[in-house]
């Protein structure tokens, strides 16, 4: 499963067992939203709600492949 798809929210007792979860908000969903939330308190835009949401997952999918590309570099 990638990391976009995974769980937002843990509802589990036992870390990691996403199939007890059930259904919920992806990453990616939770991470749109709130992309969306920020993009509409920010004022006036050019575009209608379409293109808002539209802007919003890509900014989620930006933040995503920013973790996985953090995540593949190893710390010193």
């Amino acid at each position: 499963m990638k990391n976009a798809d995974m769980p937002a929210f843990v509802e589990s007792e036992r870390a990691g067992d996403y199939a007890a979860i059930g259904q919920g908000l992806s990453k990616r969903e939770h991470f749109a939203g709130l992309a969306m939330q920020g993009l509409l308190a920010s004022g006036p835009h050019d575009c209608d709600e379409h293109g808002v949401a539209h802007d919003a997952v890509l900014n989620a999918d930006a933040l995503l492949a920013a973790l996985e590309r953090t995540n593949a570099t190893p710390t010193r």
